[in-house]
């Protein structure tokens, strides 16, 4: 049975991450990497104004509730941000895909 487990970055360093078929993401979480994004001036997507959020995941919800950017629009705007870090990552992932 071929398995693999991907977990949250932040969770790297614990003694679970360090088992084999065990791989975390390059980065801490998708809303703390999303937040970072949002933080800049040029980032597309805002929420509506007046509307403030408390943190990394309540940005993340908020963003999904008001329609303002998918869970697929969020992934594609990490993976286009990000695509130097995640190749590594994408690299595990399609050789685990292309197991028979």
């Amino acid at each position: 049975m071929n398995v693999i487990a991907v977990l949250d970055g932040d969770k790297r360093k614990e003694d679970f991450a360090q088992e084999n078929k065990v791989y975390c993401l390059p980065f801490d979480n998708v809303e703390a990497a999303l937040y970072q994004y949002y933080m800049e001036d040029d980032f597309p997507y805002r929420l509506s104004e007046g509307k403030g959020f408390n943190g990394p995941k309540d940005l993340f919800n908020s963003l999904r509730r008001d329609r303002i950017m998918s869970t697929e629009t969020i992934n594609h705007y990490l993976c286009d941000r990000m695509e130097e870090e995640l190749e590594e990552f994408a690299s595990i992932l399609r050789q685990f895909l292309s197991q028979e």
